[in-house]
């Protein structure tokens, strides 16, 4: 499966896995001329969506956060608002969402996986390791979920953790050059 090379400029608006293939669904209303098309106004979940990939996380929760139902009813929307918690650094509230998504999609393997990591990501940074714990049930059930996907996932939570113990090991040598 490749992409299209007129979706190169296109705005990725959530992604799915279908077996081992990862899905997009694109916003193509502005690639082409097509007036119709050209006055297509953004739902709330699209505009979070530019709002989170222009870093502004902090207003893509605002907007998502307007409509629980939406959040509450969309996958999507409420991947979105757990990962924009992530990376506002708003642990507890990343990891509440994600258990919420988990509970309410526990056979979804893209849920499964992120959640995985991003707690994964916050027990390395806190040094908890029940969390840590946590984050490895999870990946092993994403393993279970998709089990094509066993190498990837190994790879990404040994990726993660090879990261913050050398971060860890850079402040280590640190401390111990200045006594």
């Amino acid at each position: 499966v490749t992409q299209s090379k007129s979706l190169e400029s296109a705005s990725a608006i959530t992604s799915y896995w279908i077996g081992t293939h990862p899905v997009s669904i694109f916003d193509i209303s502005q690639l082409y001329d097509n007036p119709p098309a050209n006055t297509y106004k953004p739902s709330r979940y699209e505009r979070a969506v530019r709002y989170y990939e222009s870093f502004n996380f902090d207003t893509a929760m605002m907007v998502l956060a307007e409509d629980p139902d939406l959040i509450n009813r969309s996958r999507s929307a409420a991947l979105l608002y757990a990962r924009s918690m992530f990376k506002a650094d708003l642990d507890e509230e990343a990891v509440h969402n994600y258990q919420v998504l988990r509970s309410r999609y526990p056979t979804d393997y893209t849920v499964t996986l992120e959640s995985a990591n991003a707690i994964h990501q916050i027990a390395e940074v806190r040094g908890d390791s029940a969390l840590y714990m946590f984050a490895m049930g999870l990946y092993k059930t994403a393993s279970e979920l998709n089990p094509w996907q066993i190498p990837q996932i190994e790879k990404l939570a040994n990726e993660t953790h090879d990261f913050f113990e050398k971060q860890r090991q850079a402040r280590r040598e640190a401390a111990a050059q200045k006594k």
